[in-house]
């Protein structure tokens, strides 16, 4: 894989960053060669070696390197470093494995880095060494080797393109390991480096769009231990935009505020009347909203139901009391003629926004009818990738093709690239199939084998032997007795060149299918799942057997009580088991009421992000909203999340 590939896996880049910034990648590797070059240049400025070098140049390196055969440039700087002395060696030594690095030969680049002392280079070599180590470890995206290669003090004097090069390697680790104050750190100090080009702008959507991802509580702490004035700022600008009761006149009075104790503050201004911005599109927010939802009949009345309880939930905690809409809610069947009518019906009773329909079929026909009049948040996604009639059509649901895409993003993250797959028969089954593997080939990895089951059963032998090739095994044996005519000991042998296993399962099969799979030989495989696997109840003794399956999920379920929404401990005190059966749904309403408002902003800026309780909101070009999801993992039955943001990050801020 394309080292370069890595960078495009982080989900809070937004659309420009993600384009621009993996071919600055490749920009600083050649700036490092063309570095490695001068230094030695330099350095044989400074004497003549021992050794006859007039018959080899630097020339005949670079030149392979510039056609893209980047072994013959290793060779050659190999032979240069071979008629070389000190430093001018070991420099030589340097550009081979920057050569083979960009070539993806790693095993040898880390091979000849292996054998350079760290401690016998001059500090600038120093510098150089660790970043090339620190590639290997992001070409294999092993996050923590990166930040163990770059865990030196930068040097001041270091040349500029090494530290950038050195900050965002440790921005990337960090950001991977969902370490996010410690990610910005870093991405602050790269774009002070960054200083007056266009990169500088492109980092600070970065940090901006990280910074929304982190809870507000932990923004406050970092603000108050922080003594970096750029940090500070920084962190006390989102903080601002957290502040959602302020009125347009007191979020001015505030921003100004921030601009006096922040007068040289790197932000750039877009990002900061951005603020007032949003704040004068709420004073714009629709004063009659009609919500769309199949209540009465059919397989989706109690996801509907728990949708508009939800929506009210959302309506009578709203922070700002002062703004009181009115909210229309409307039944509505599969039959396109009521639906059509209702919305009609909407619009003549001076809706201003629109939230619904539920059902698929239903976004279909209303992504194909005339241009809507007014916002209208559509709870599903239409089958037509392209953006819906006129500027008025946003669809957010909580599509499990997104969960699938991202169970490929985490586990890439986490080392792996050769993926087994089980999913049920059947379109649920086979749309997370196409999902998983679009973006998992996409990002280089390698779906080795992909089997059904019938999610009615309980025995899933069949497909696990089949999906582990242990009848292959059980084969071999057979046919290894038939030649000796003996019979011969034999314990069966899962396939060995697999790293994890990707399930596609609701709670039931979960729990069935995890223990069978270590029953065949398959313990010692991670295995990953969508929220689809966890009940949302927890059950230590029923999901015991998960332990140490890894799932995605959203903040209203995984969330502890000190840190989740007031509002789900009010639906769970309301309705305790329709609460925790369809809690999804009710955080799907809540999350639908609260970013009517914001959907224009959302539009605009494709670096913005909503910290929902569906999870971080974003919005693509098509105007369809977007789940950034945490993770958890069964620990002794419980569900616990997994949360790299802990205490040690704000104090590393100071």
């Amino acid at each position: 894989m394309n080292p370069d590939t890595f960078f495009s896996l982080i989900p809070t880049f937004d659309k420009a960053a993600g384009a621009h910034l993996p071919s600055k990648i490749g920009s600083a590797a050649k700036q490092l060669t063309i570095a490695g070059l001068c230094m030695t240049l330099l350095l044989a400025c400074a004497g003549a070696p021992k050794k006859e070098t007039a018959r080899l140049s630097p020339e005949k390196a670079s030149e392979a390197e510039s056609i893209g055969n980047f072994k013959g440039a290793a060779r050659e700087y190999s032979k240069l470093a071979e008629t070389s002395e000190g430093a001018q060696r070991e420099a030589f030594q340097l550009n081979a494995v920057a050569a083979l690095i960009r070539g993806e030969y790693l095993n040898e680049a880390r091979r000849i880095l292996n054998a350079i002392d760290l401690q016998s280079l001059p500090p600038p070599l120093q510098a150089r060494r660790q970043i090339l180590a620190a590639r290997i470890a992001y070409a294999e995206h092993n996050s923590n080797e990166i930040l163990a290669a770059l865990s030196m003090p930068i040097p001041e004097d270091l040349a500029t393109d090494m530290r950038v090069e050195i900050h965002r390697l440790r921005a990337k680790a960090y950001q991977i390991n969902n370490e996010l104050l410690l990610a910005v750190r870093e991405y602050i100090q790269l774009s002070l480096l960054q200083h007056g080009t266009e990169e500088e702008q492109q980092t600070q959507q970065v940090i901006w769009q990280m910074l929304q991802q982190v809870p507000e509580e932990r923004l406050a702490s970092a603000a108050l231990d922080t003594s970096d004035a750029v940090v500070n700022g920084w962190i006390t600008l989102a903080l601002l935009s957290r502040q959602a009761g302020l009125s347009l006149q007191e979020l001015g009075e505030q921003i100004s505020l921030w601009r006096q104790q922040h007068p040289f503050h790197p932000a750039s201004e877009e990002i900061v009347a951005s603020l007032l911005l949003l704040k004068q599109e709420e004073q714009l927010r629709p004063q009659n909203i009609a919500v769309l939802l199949p209540l009465s009949t059919g397989s989706f009345s109690q996801p509907a139901a728990a949708i508009r309880d939800g929506i009210l939930a959302a309506f009578y905690n709203r922070p700002d009391r002062d703004y009181r809409p009115k909210v229309r809610v409307y039944d509505v069947s599969q039959d396109s003629d009521q639906v059509l009518a209702s919305y009609t019906q909407a619009m003549a009773e001076h809706a201003e926004a629109v939230i619904g329909p539920l059902t698929k079929e239903n976004v279909n026909l209303i992504a194909q009818n005339e241009p809507l009049t007014v916002p209208t948040l559509a709870l599903n996604y239409s089958e037509t990738d392209q953006a819906g009639p006129g500027d008025n059509l946003y669809q957010f649901g909580l599509a499990p093709e997104d969960e699938a895409s991202q169970v490929a993003e985490r586990a890439w993250f986490d080392g792996h690239s050769q993926a087994l797959v089980l999913t049920p028969v059947g379109d649920w089954g086979q749309r997370l199939l196409q999902a998983f593997r679009d973006r998992w080939e996409r990002i280089g990895g390698r779906v080795l084998e992909a089997h059904t089951y019938d999610a009615r059963n309980s025995d899933f032998s069949k497909p696990i032997r089949q999906l582990l090739d242990i009848d292959q095994s059980v084969l071999r044996r057979q046919k290894l007795q038939a030649a000796i005519r003996q019979r011969v000991e034999f314990v069966p042998r899962r396939r060995q060149d697999s790293d994890f296993v990707f399930i596609a399962a609701f709670p039931r099969q979960g729990r069935l299918i995890v223990p069978q799979l270590k029953f065949h030989y398959a313990g010692g495989l991670p295995v990953y799942a969508t929220s689809h696997i966890y009940s949302g109840r927890r059950n230590a003794a029923a999901d015991r057997d998960m332990n140490g399956v890894i799932f995605c999920d959203v903040p209203w379920v995984l969330l502890p009580d000190r840190r989740a929404s007031p509002m789900r401990k009010v639906i769970l005190q309301i309705w305790p088991d329709k609460g925790r059966d369809y809690q999804r749904f009710y955080a799907l309403g809540v999350d639908a009421f609260a970013i009517i408002p914001h959907l224009k902003h959302l539009q605009k800026y494709d670096y913005e992000r909503f910290a929902g309780q569906t999870g971080t909101l974003y919005m693509d070009e098509t105007k369809r909203v977007h789940r950034q999801l945490l993770w958890a993992r069964f620990k002794n039955g419980i569900a616990t999340l997994i949360d790299g943001q802990t205490h040690a990050e704000t104090s590393a801020l100071q």
